[in-house]
């Protein structure tokens, strides 16, 4: 999994929703706005690649690192940026398990574990097949 920039402890526009860049919603410009966490990544599945959203529960599910957990460990380095680095270390490189919705653009996941293979199921099945 790749994880894209706009990840991890964003703010959006309370307005509408929209992630805000810089402190402006791209509609609404200066506004009101509320924490959020989130990943934008993308999978490849050998076959496909696939642009996916994870929210606040897939993350805390995989990570352990909800909103509140996000919240503090920005401010005790007092950077926003701690978070998405952490979500990296936790995440990069690993197989993900996904199940969602397909939108226009993102597969928006309803469920996500990371994906742990049955080696001993696999092993036997090679010892087979060599003979």
């Amino acid at each position: 999994m790749a994880i894209q920039q706009n990840s991890g402890l964003i703010q959006r526009c309370e307005e509408c929703g929209r992630v805000m860049k810089s402190g402006l919603c791209s509609v609404h410009g200066k506004a009101k706005w509320r924490e959020d966490l989130r990943i934008k990544g993308v999978l490849d599945d050998g076959e496909n690649v696939y642009e996916i959203i994870l929210n606040e529960e897939n993350i805390k599910s995989l990570t352990g690192i909800d909103l509140e957990k996000a919240r503090k460990m920005a401010e005790e380095t007092l950077d926003r940026g701690i978070v998405l680095s952490e979500l990296k270390k936790r995440l990069l490189g690993k197989y993900l398990k996904v199940q969602g919705v397909r939108g226009e653009r993102y597969l928006i996941v309803k469920s996500v574990d990371f994906y742990k293979p049955d080696v001993a199921s696999e092993v036997e099945k090679l010892l087979e097949a060599i003979g």
